[in-house]
């Protein structure tokens, strides 16, 4: 998705939250706000130390010196032509990934895209098994480095003791064990300087692979294996055929260079995240690339050539025998020693990033205890505290394994490569199957490739997942010697989704929205925004195409308009966008940033309705346009009046006539603040407890107050102005009624105000409405119920408009706004000319009086829609037989006429 600008005037929205607390960047807010989340960690990470997460994770030395026994029975040309082989085809898999990252940054990005990008049938359940694969894989990952520490760090002790003694499995499980709990307690206390230890990782990596570069042949001067020996000799220690004992060599680049997705898992304490992500991801693929083919060079250059003594060694581990070979029991202490030191960084960097996708799944709910796990604290520098806890726990769990045996040790090893390969690999997939359509490429990109090199690194990945599972050492193993990564893996996808279709499709239904201040969960988004943006009208004017019904009912708006083109001074133009579902279905997303930019360059905006059962409940949805086109304009005050346009529909009330005969009043709705943008507990465990919280700020009371007070002056003659509360019982109301009565008293001396709690004012709505009558203001949730009782009066929701103002009008200069009917995209009716025009021909009249302060013109264009329904020319809804089409026309007619009296 392109990136998008942050609205300074939103003080409440991601400018307050995440920029003026100093947790991030405007476009970087911005950015993670068209995902649906909020700024919630600190943004401390520069393109650099994004790269040095990866890298150090890598541990390219440590890694490589952890898996020589997958390379080494291949013999040197495996060792050194299956890294340079499998390295060339990662990268392959890091540039797919770096499309991705650069569009779409976010913490859980490998399972939000695959929701994004897959079909709707099964977006769900493989959104969920790649976040439990991921996960899992991290915390794989996690264990299978720490306990290649515990062996280094013991390996020391044996060199030392010359090899005279030899650990127990308790042993090295207790070393793992103390360093998995190093790593928690680490990762949740330096959180604020991890960025800046991320460069100190980095050059310790560096010291460690040019300190075995210059040390290894100067200590095996007169020794070293020729050229021939390095790039041409094969070896086959195992029972495999030779070239798939080959193959398996590149087992050791696949876990090494298998961290490059912690650069997605960081995203959101990236700054620039769309550059970050995708060339932190290169960078680290890159580097270790060419600096582990030129060790693996180095290493078959230095190595004894009896394979079989090196991998057997006493040390227990072939890369320690090697620096003993060459530098003596000195020398080797002190590399293992800057190993195991390295290594353990390692442990540390790769706790954080599987700490972020714990964190970013549990956000979404689909972890056990997310509740718990999605905390974030602040106090330590926003970070995700229980999930690095929880991270830490489940690999302590997960090394248990390790006391099995080797073939136990090595299905932990395996976990991670096969577990990520899959994350890695659906997304892709899906991207290139199902959702080539959505993509919107993102700074990095590689264009015409793109779609060549995701098949590679699909292929790719599949044959590492193949590859991963079985066993090494040849095709007859023994119950120690068999790979149980077959077993553990088809656990983990299998139990994922069994737990899925068992339980929790009930609940999950992908990425949530968590904006508190800007977005609503699908059910309140539908309520308030059934609609889709259709045209952007006057001056400069942009044209919009809706959902279903929209462009049926805005083509007769601008046939309104033109009318007015034609017999006035006043000229528009059209410029035809996109809005909610089919901008989805023409460019994946809801708003796109040119229909932003057209909306933001024109003098007001007309809607007509976006939305329907084709969208359904998908991650991106049609009102999430509607939703971000209100944030980057500023709207805080939603108009809806109730009235009847022609006398003679107030038998068409479904009450009595003599008690809404002279109905009159304007609803205010405040749109900005209250329960909608609250924090909010879910009941995600079932545990019979759910929160919501109504906050409000005074300066949002008081200009939506201000707004109201503007609209009552305006009125001939001015009306009174109510208040809509709950004082009696909620604190929020006792300050919303505290702060309009102050601004009433101070500013609008000159005007009647009174106060109604909300209930009895439903009540009143009901048996006389009459008494309501005047400009009616009130909160977010009280409107939002309040005004969808007052559209019942009129007798259809065809017949009444709204508005959202985003300033108030009795300034000088323009107020902007966006005008729309109050209906939905009725997706039964559209299509069959069946629709009701006047909520929006009322709509262009309201964006007349109040953008345009043309309120002769509007009283003009209401006039028309009077004698119109007067003369019996109606649709079904209001009891007559006439099309939308001819209602259109029959308006415009009539107010050409009234335009050349």
């Amino acid at each position: 998705m392109a990136e998008t600008d942050v609205s300074s005037t939103e003080k409440r929205r991601v400018s307050q939250t995440a920029v003026e607390s100093g947790l991030a960047g405007e476009d970087d807010a911005a950015m993670l706000a068209k995902l649906g989340y909020k700024q919630e960690l600190r943004r401390n990470f520069t393109m650099l130390e994004v790269f040095g997460i990866a890298f150090s994770i890598m541990g390219l030395l440590p890694s490589i010196a952890s898996t020589l026994a997958y390379s080494i029975p291949a013999g040197p040309a495996g060792l050194v032509w299956g890294w340079f082989l499998a390295s060339m085809f990662i990268f392959f898999v890091g540039l797919a990934m770096a499309d991705l990252g650069s569009a779409m940054p976010t913490s859980g990005g490998l399972y939000w895209w695959t929701h994004f990008f897959a079909s709707p049938k099964s977006r769900n359940a493989l959104s969920f098994l790649v976040g439990y694969s991921n996960t899992l894989g991290l915390v794989g990952g996690l264990c299978s480095i720490d306990y290649g520490f515990s062996l280094m760090f013991l390996s020391v002790i044996v060199i030392a003791k010359d090899g005279e003694w030899a650990p127990s499995s308790g042993v090295v499980y207790a070393v793992f064990l103390a360093c998995v709990l190093c790593h928690g307690i680490l990762a949740s206390s330096v959180s604020k300087s991890m960025g800046k230890l991320q460069t100190v990782f980095v050059a310790m990596n560096f010291i460690l692979i040019f300190a075995t570069i210059i040390a290894l042949p100067i200590g095996r001067a007169g020794q070293r294996n020729d050229a021939k020996y390095i790039f041409a000799t094969t070896g086959n220690l195992t029972t495999w055929p030779t070239g798939w004992a080959f193959m398996i060599s590149w087992l050791s680049p696949i876990w090494t260079i298998g961290a490059f997705d912690s650069c997605v898992h960081m995203s959101e304490e990236a700054a620039n995240a769309t550059k970050a992500v995708p060339y932190g991801i290169l960078m680290s693929i890159g580097s270790c690339w060419l600096f582990g083919w030129i060790l693996c060079i180095v290493i078959a250059a230095c190595m004894s050539q009896d394979l079989e003594s090196l991998l057997g060694s006493s040390f227990g581990q072939p890369m320690a025998q090697i620096y003993y070979d060459a530098l003596g029991k000195r020398g080797a202490i002190g590399m293992m020693t800057l190993l195991f030191i390295v290594q353990f960084l390692m442990g540390l960097s790769i706790t954080v990033a599987a700490s972020r996708q714990t964190w970013a799944f549990s956000r979404d709910g689909a972890l056990p205890f997310s509740r718990y796990i999605r905390i974030i604290n602040q106090k330590l520098g926003f970070i995700p505290f229980n999930a690095v806890w929880f991270c830490v726990i489940l690999a302590a769990l997960l090394g248990l394994l390790t006391l099995i045996g080797p073939a136990a040790a090595s299905a932990v090893f395996s976990l991670a490569v096969a577990g990520n390969d899959v994350a890695w690999g659906v997304p892709i997939l899906a991207r290139v199957v199902w959702g080539q359509k959505k993509f919107v490429p993102g700074p990095f990109y590689t264009g015409r490739l793109s779609i060549p090199i995701a098949w590679i690194a699909i292929i790719f990945l599949c044959f590492g997942i193949v590859l991963s599972m079985f066993p090494t050492t040849g095709p007859n193993p023994t119950s120690e010697s068999m790979n149980y990564t077959v077993v553990i893996n088809m656990g983990v996808w299998g139990g994922a989704l069994a737990y899925y279709y068992l339980d929790a499709r009930k609940w999950f239904t992908g990425p949530k929205i968590t904006l508190s201040a800007d977005e609503l969960t699908e059910e309140q988004e539908r309520a308030l925004a059934e609609e889709g943006l259709v045209i952007d009208v006057a001056g400069q004017s942009d044209m919009f195409g809706g959902d279903h019904c929209g462009p049926e009912v805005t083509a007769e708006g601008v046939k309104i308009l033109k009318v007015i083109d034609k017999h006035t001074d006043l000229t528009f133009k059209f410029d035809e966008q996109l809005l909610g579902g089919a901008s989805i279905d023409a460019h994946g997303i809801p708003l796109t940033d040119t229909a932003l930019n057209a909306a933001k360059s024109a003098d007001a905006i007309l809607l007509g309705a976006i939305g329907g059962p084709k969208w359904g409940t998908a991650a991106v949805r049609p009102e999430q346009g509607i939703l971000a086109l209100r944030k980057e304009l500023g709207t805080y005050g939603n108009l809806r009046p109730c009235f009847f346009a022609s006398e003679s529909l107030v038998d068409s009330s479904p009450l009595k006539a003599e008690v809404c005969r002279g109905v009159d009043f304007m609803i205010v709705r405040e749109l900005t603040g209250g329960i909608y943008f609250g924090d909010r507990i879910e009941d995600d465990q079932g545990k019979g407890f759910a929160e919501d919280r109504e906050p409000y700020h005074a300066f949002e009371i008081e200009r939506v107050t201000r707004l109201a007070a503007q609209l009552a002056l305006a009125r001939s003659p001015p009306s009174k102005v109510w208040s809509l509360d709950k004082a009696n019982v909620l604190a929020t109301s006792r300050l919303w009624r505290k702060t309009f009565t102050r601004v009433m008293e101070t500013e609008f001396p000159q005007l009647e105000f009174g106060h109604h709690l909300i209930d009895s004012a439903a009540m009143l709505m009901v048996k006389n409405p009459r008494a309501l009558n005047g400009v009616i203001v009130t909160s977010n949730l009280f409107g939002d119920i309040i005004s969808d009782e007052a559209s019942v009066i009129p007798g259809s929701l065809g017949l009444l408009p709204s508005a959202s103002l985003s300033s108030g009008i009795g300034g000088e200069g323009k107020c902007n706004g966006i005008y729309e009917p109050i209906h939905g995209s009725a997706p039964d009716i559209s299509g069959h000319n069946a629709v009701n025009p006047v909520a929006t021909i009322l709509s262009v009249s309201m964006m007349l009086r109040y953008s345009f302060q043309q309120p002769e013109l509007a009283a003009k264009v209401d006039e028309a829609v009077k004698n119109v329904i007067d003369q019996g020319v109606r649709t079904k809804d209001i009891g007559g037989t006439a099309g939308t089409k001819e209602v259109g026309d029959a308006v415009a007619e009539e107010l050409a006429k009234l335009l050349t009296k």
